[in-house]
């Protein structure tokens, strides 16, 4: 497996509401042959019983997503996508593809929280 892109953002980054946020994004070149993503984050919110979300775009089409409702504040849940995306394209042409990954909260008073942050996409 070759390494194609990687992002660590370990710093926790928090957002007020219901809107998505974006806490991580990367774009880089890719064959459209069979790619394995995996992305790691904790997520979590400062009120209980207020849900929040987190979810994994590639390309801006919605790959994964999860949710959670703290039942302690400021408790961080882990959240993990690890699966296979097949870029669009010209055959032996590299394409800028991009990954990101959003979180909100469930409700406009709930502030999200996410930190520890990893995405990474390699190829055989």
């Amino acid at each position: 497996m070759t390494l194609m892109f990687y992002e660590s953002i370990e710093g926790e980054q928090s957002n007020l509401g219901a809107t998505w946020f974006q806490a991580a994004s990367k774009t880089g070149d890719l064959f459209p042959i069979p790619h394995l993503i995996w992305i790691y984050a904790e997520y979590g919110g400062t009120l209980i019983n207020r849900s929040v979300q987190i979810r994994v775009l590639v390309d801006g089409e919605e790959r994964g997503s999860s949710y959670h409702t703290p039942e302690v504040a400021n408790e961080y849940k882990g959240y993990t996508v690890f699966g296979l995306f097949t870029p669009t394209g010209v055959e032996d042409v590299k394409e800028p593809h991009t990954i990101s990954l959003e979180v909100r909260g469930g409700h406009p008073t709930q502030t999200v929280k996410v930190r520890r942050i990893r995405l990474a996409i390699m190829q055989e």
